[in-house]
């Protein structure tokens, strides 16, 4: 037991290191630090799923700490709050199980090997997703709410934030009008970005998540099975959810901008859950591609 604790510690540490170097990876400004960043939960989730959901709370305390002594004292709510306590949180709930009720009208030998086989019922795929629009809804909200507190501040900072970052990327002097329109126009951005960005949050979380599985599933650790997203069920709560969210955005003031984050991020899976049958059915299976070969 000592040797077990000992290794989660240890492995948590080393993840915590990991998700460090990450999340630190953007300070050097460059277009690959971009990717590196979004991969920081990646490593919580690893030892979270393949040893347990106390190696992930360790790898993300670690890794707050490692920043906040050899960054700033700021990181350390900063990470924990933006990536180490969801990726945690998300691998805990991804290996919560309980026992399958009983099937009454199983019986003999077949009954009793599908019960053993179905004796273990694992935290639905489709409650996972909710989870992660929920967090990267969350996540925003927390990131807006140090900008302003009405929304008439928080759309103004973005707004002056926005151009001044075109502006250096133009290079138009503060002195000069900048000139946009469409897409490109400061106000506009101001309003757009709060969503895509819970909506961005959302999807690097399923894809960090869905990589640690696969990862942890290749080295033979992950102790559930591998889910069927073509099969994925959302909760039956979720359709009403989101048209409360979709008609609480139309509200004035804070109400408004909050609902719009979760309502982009939910309805992005949707769509994504909707073209899953279509992708699953444009690649060529192994069989067909050696069928080519032979009329090559």
């Amino acid at each position: 037991m000592k040797r077990f604790s000992l290794q989660i510690g240890l492995v948590g540490i080393g993840a915590g290191a990991c998700s460090a170097l990450l999340f630190a990876s953007m300070l050097s400004k460059s277009i690959l630090a971009i990717g590196l960043f979004y991969l920081a939960p990646l490593p919580i989730l690893i030892v979270a799923l393949g040893w347990s959901h106390w190696a992930g709370l360790i790898a993300a305390v670690a890794a707050a700490l490692s920043l906040a002594v050899a960054v700033d004292s700021f990181y350390f709510l900063a990470f924990l709050i933006s990536i180490g306590l969801p990726a945690w949180w998300l691998g805990y709930l991804a290996l919560l199980a309980r026992r399958a009720p009983a099937q009454g009208n199983a019986g003999g030998a077949e009954g009793a090997a599908a019960a053993a086989a179905d004796e273990i019922e694992w935290y639905p795929p489709g409650r996972l997703v909710v989870w992660c629009a929920a967090l990267g809804a969350l996540i925003v909200l927390i990131g807006l709410s140090q900008i302003g507190h009405d929304e008439a501040t928080i759309r103004d900072t973005l707004r002056r934030a926005i151009e001044t970052m075109l502006r250096q990327q133009m290079r138009v002097p503060a002195d000069k009008p900048l000139d946009l329109s469409g897409l490109a126009d400061p106000a506009l951005l101001a309003v757009v970005l709060p969503p895509a960005a819970a909506a961005l949050t959302t999807m690097t979380q399923l894809l960090n998540l869905w990589l640690a599985g696969r990862i942890v599933l290749i080295s033979g650790r992950l102790p559930r099975p591998w889910p069927q997203f073509a099969a994925l069920k959302f909760p039956s709560t979720t359709p009403l959810a989101l048209a409360a969210a979709f008609a609480a955005s139309f509200l004035p003031g804070t109400i408004g901008l909050a609902a719009a984050l979760p309502e982009a991020s939910v309805e992005l899976q949707q769509q994504k859950r909707a073209l899953e049958p279509v992708q699953q059915a444009l690649p060529l299976r192994p069989q067909q591609l050696q069928a080519l070969r032979r009329r090559g």
